[in-house]
């Protein structure tokens, strides 16, 4: 079942613990009182071991150029390349290309992470956690 982390925090989790609040401290995982999940025993989505993303996170946007020159690849920018992107250069062929921050990228999973991006509990899927 694949879910957003809001969606996952309202599922219980049968492996997690809490207190009973009793005089003799016991670990319980369902309430005695009605038999339902106790609320300090459901999933922590992401902040879990277990969890594991299903859609994948965006990579660092690339825009190639045909510069051969650093100065010739600014002079040219391309008019879709975001204010703050990096131009770098290739270690193996040598050729320029301009590249979104990664710290832009992180932001963008984080955002993506808490709203829309979706995953499952490897330890209630079959096949666990596959790359």
């Amino acid at each position: 079942m694949l879910l957003t982390q809001d969606e996952a925090k309202t599922k219980w989790c049968p492996h997690a613990l809490s207190s009973d609040g009793g005089s003799i401290p016991i670990a319980i995982n369902r309430s005695c009182k009605d038999g339902g999940p106790d609320h300090d025993c459901r999933c922590i989505a992401s902040e879990c071991m277990a969890w594991c993303w299903s859609d994948y996170a965006p990579e660092p946007q690339k825009l190639w150029t045909s510069a051969e020159t650093e100065e010739e690849a600014i002079a040219t920018k391309a008019a879709n390349v975001g204010p703050t992107w990096e131009l770098r250069q290739d270690s193996v062929f040598g050729g320029f290309y301009w590249q979104q921050p990664e710290a832009e990228v992180r932001a963008e999973v984080e955002r993506l992470n808490r709203t829309t991006r979706r995953g499952f509990c490897g330890l209630a899927h079959s096949e666990g956690c596959q790359p």
